[in-house]
């Protein structure tokens, strides 16, 4: 799996990022700042995130630029959340 450095949290895999963004939006519909500042991204990693989980179905943005989670978003946030406590610990 594809891993990305962000500054004072060492390397992250996509899905670790993804469950995060996905996470922060179970709560309800987010701004792109919101998000942002959730997964600890840049700006130009959050528009990458953001193109690549609409073009997944995970997610939907709104006509004023609010994420939403899909269901399927949900049920991938599940499954993520099940698999990260299936991991070894460190």
């Amino acid at each position: 799996m594809s891993t990305e450095q962000t500054s004072g949290k060492g390397y992250r895999s996509r899905m670790d990022i993804t469950a995060l963004i996905l996470n922060c939006l179970q709560s309800g519909p987010q701004n792109q700042t919101k998000v942002m500042y959730t997964a600890y991204l840049s700006f130009h990693q959050t528009k990458e995130y953001k193109e690549r989980l609409l073009a997944s179905g995970l997610i939907s943005v709104t006509e004023d630029g609010q994420w939403r989670i899909t269901e399927q978003g949900r049920q991938w946030a599940k499954l993520a959340s099940k698999m990260q406590g299936l991991e070894a610990p460190a």
